[in-house]
């Protein structure tokens, strides 16, 4: 177990001065995600109700110190943040529906002065995240609101949500959002429906496809609009 901690705190430091270099693979759309959603989990666990369970026998000795984790899981969300012109990590997080809650990142504040783990300045542009991030969510809501019942055609056939930028799998013919089959080559190169070798230079993107979702998003809004 005490390997276990310190190996865990070590990866965290490594991301966290990692990201404090460069942050803006983080940032590219096969992994924002994934590295949002790992964010939230830790944020949640360290700051919400289930923190109390976090209670080790002699911390020192397996290395355990939360309110460092904190302070690094902190670090890391300003360092991403600071890289993020687009806005896609705060989507990112508000779409994470497993762990995201709009109240971890006031504990988190509250946490952080309350013991002295980050300046001012640095708690204000968490805060300011937070209220990105709540933003996203919100806009989010709206969005699903607008767009209602999606088309079988239009969905991503592994996530099941709209694809924004449909592409075509030529070792087995199957359509899929880019971001999801990215994510998924990171750590299988192959075709997720038959197993066949699949690089990400193989996919083709399917424009005819785009232009229908295209079209129809604008329907979409154009209708929400008239009945708004």
């Amino acid at each position: 177990m005490r390997s276990c901690f310190q190996l865990g705190t070590g990866v965290i430091q490594t991301l966290a001065t990692s990201t404090t270099e460069v942050a803006e693979p983080f940032l590219l759309p096969e992994m924002v995600q994934r590295i949002a959603n790992m964010l939230d989990y830790f944020l949640l666990y360290l700051t919400g109700p289930n923190r109390k369970m976090l209670k080790v026998r002699d911390p020192e000795r397996y290395h355990f110190n939360p309110k460092q984790l904190l302070a690094l899981i902190c670090q890391i969300h300003l360092n991403i943040a600071a890289a993020d012109k687009q806005g896609v990590f705060a989507q990112a997080i508000a779409a994470d529906e497993r762990s995201y809650r709009p109240e971890m990142f006031s504990e988190a504040a509250l946490v952080l002065r309350q013991f002295g783990l980050m300046g001012e300045l640095q708690i204000q542009q968490l805060e300011y995240l937070a209220g990105r991030v709540a933003q996203a969510a919100a806009e989010g809501l709206a969005e699903e609101e607008v767009l209602g019942d999606i088309p079988d055609e239009f969905q991503d056939p592994i996530q099941y949500t709209l694809m924004r930028d449909p592409v075509l799998m030529p070792t087995s013919g199957t359509i899929v959002d880019r971001p999801t089959i990215l994510r998924h080559l990171l750590t299988d190169p192959t075709d997720p429906f038959n197993r066949k070798q699949l690089t990400a230079d193989m996919l083709q993107p399917a424009t005819e496809l785009k232009a229908k979702i295209d079209d129809w998003l604008k329907e979409q809004r154009r209708s929400k609009m008239q009945m708004g």
